[in-house]
């Protein structure tokens, strides 16, 4: 209802503003306790306690209720369970445990019990839903919605790869105002061209049919000769856009004009973002599609300095701007807390958390082949940044986050420092997780990342933190200095407990670097090696 509400108050996925029908929406949810709703009605002074005299909830059959949360339910924790699989559904007669089918639709689509199947979540929803449940309809559409969020996105991809199918479908998705996409039929009127350039029927045919020449756009058919323009004509400067709806120039030019209309309040801050819109390059993606809003509509994160620093925060954002991309969390930009006054940096939202929060959810669920893939993001990211000459210098599992269960990214460039400079510093950082030459030498060198990533190894393979057991303290430095290693809980096969150890070494010209350990769990991962097959298989049987 709430949700409902949002859409047609302020004319949303395509739905004609109505905030006649979006009030009585509101009302409803208010009428059942929704948060959202009873603040929305307060703040435009709209009274809904005359239709609150009931607060309780429509009535289940409590029959069927208690049969679906005695199979399922989010209310009881899957390690709970006696089993680690999904219990099982009786779900005969179909047409009964409808809200059985919601229930199993639920854990599919959130990967409880250790996968996720969005498909089948997908299905389960709609026949809930089709059956009358109301939380199996908002699921179906929401994860509807994110459907057609990827549909789109995956279009304008298409689209910049001189797909002419693509840009068909987009024409039509523009030219009809479809998937929520506000109707532009000029915007579809060219994507049409576009595709009818590249030789697709359906776009000569539509536009022959609405008496559009597109011969002077076709003089040669030649796939591969043709001149491909697919961001079209800016409005403003007539030179070719930059990106669909989007002129680097014309805005940059515009940003400049506004610029001091605004502030941060800190100087320093607002030339670095002066800078920052100025070199900005815009790719054709979600984020910069005037013309689609719903494709990045999305969580963030938001990390703010305890202690301020001007330099450092602007130093922080430069290093992870340098590195951001596969395996490194991005950076959308900077914001101010407008209470607390603090700035705080907008980053890309990673799901399922720290990899040690999913560590210790998924751990039991995971095969060998899926540990040795979430090594391989880490240290693709962890070889990203040693390529441009930077150490992380805070390396470990808290300061990694999961979009998916092997899906990573390096995040918290804080301590992060170019390797040049290696002056003498207090040491600071996760103690079990720093080399033993850093107590000696106090310099950060790439050698402490690639011990540190030896140790997120030991977790990933056994669930145990190092030195997870004894205090750490002054008495552990000085064993770890005199050669102490962490204890190894369970069996790993040799090749991979070989490659761990190798990143212990004290002698950090004996280590391996981020490069090799990258190429070695690629071959481990995709590669066909023998002998660590036959050490996996003897582990598993």
């Amino acid at each position: 209802m709430y949700k409902l509400g949002d859409i047609f108050y302020n004319g949303k996925l395509g739905v004609k503003e109505d905030k006649e029908m979006g009030i009585e929406l509101y009302k409803l949810a208010a009428m059942m306790n929704k948060p959202g709703a009873m603040e929305f009605l307060n703040s435009i002074k709209i009274n809904y306690s005359n239709i609150r005299n009931d607060t309780n909830h429509p009535e289940f059959n409590s029959k069927i209720e208690f049969l679906c949360k005695k199979r399922i339910s989010p209310q009881i924790p899957p390690e709970e369970n006696s089993n680690d699989d999904i219990p099982d559904f009786k779900l005969d007669p179909p047409n009964r445990y409808s809200l059985t089918k919601y229930w199993k639709g639920y854990y599919l689509q959130n990967g409880y019990y250790g996968r996720k199947e969005p498909k089948e979540a997908l299905k389960l929803f709609k026949a809930a839903a089709d059956e009358g449940v109301p939380d199996a309809k908002l699921s179906y559409a929401i994860e509807s919605i994110k459907l057609a969020m990827l549909i789109l996105h995956h279009l304008v991809q298409a689209t910049s790869g001189r797909n002419e199918t693509a840009m068909y479908k987009l024409g039509d998705i523009f030219y009809n105002g479809k998937l929520g996409v506000k109707e532009d039929k000029e915007m579809g009127i060219e994507l049409y061209k576009l595709a009818a350039m590249m030789n697709k029927p359906g776009a000569m045919e539509f536009l022959n049919s609405i008496k559009i020449n597109y011969s002077n756009i076709r003089n040669d058919t030649n796939r591969q000769s043709i001149a491909f323009t697919p961001f079209m004509k800016c409005k403003g400067c007539q030179q070719e856009n930059t990106g669909l709806n989007w002129c680097n120039f014309c805005n940059s030019k515009r940003f400049q004009t506004e610029f001091d209309k605004w502030t941060s309040h800190d100087k320093e801050i607002d030339q670095y973002i002066q800078q920052m819109q100025l070199n900005a390059k815009r790719f054709l993606n979600g984020y910069h599609l005037k013309g689609l809003p719903m494709i990045k509509r999305d969580y963030v994160c938001l990390k703010q300095l305890n202690i301020f620093d001007t330099n450092t925060f602007i130093q922080e954002i430069k290093h992870q701007l340098k590195v951001q991309g596969e395996s490194v969390i991005a950076i959308y930009g900077i914001t101010k807390d407008p209470e607390a006054k603090n700035y705080m940096i907008v980053m890309q939202y990673a799901k399922c958390g720290s990899l040690r929060k999913m560590m210790n959810k998924r751990f039991k669920f995971l095969t060998w082949k899926e540990k040795i893939e979430i090594l391989l993001y880490k240290s693709r990211g962890l070889n990203r940044i040693h390529k441009i000459g930077l150490v992380h210098k805070d390396f470990h599992l808290g300061n990694i986050v999961n979009e998916s269960l092997t899906n990573s990214y390096i995040t918290d460039f804080g301590l992060c420092k170019p390797v040049s400079e290696n002056n003498k510093e207090i040491i600071i950082g996760v103690l079990p997780y720093l080399v033993p030459e850093i107590w000696i030498e106090k310099k950060y060198t790439s050698a402490l990342d690639v011990y540190s990533f030896g140790m997120i190894m030991l977790e990933v393979f056994t669930s145990y933190p190092p030195y997870y057991n004894v205090p750490h303290d002054l008495k552990l430095i000085t064993s770890i200095c005199e050669g102490k290693k962490p204890e190894i809980k369970c069996e790993i096969p040799l090749l991979l407990k070989d490659t761990m150890e190798k990143c212990w070494n004290i002698d950090p010209r004996k280590c391996p670097t981020s490069e090799e350990l990258y190429h070695l769990l690629f071959c481990y991962c995709h590669g066909d090696d023998e002998v660590l097959e036959k050490q996996l298989l003897r582990l598993i049987n």
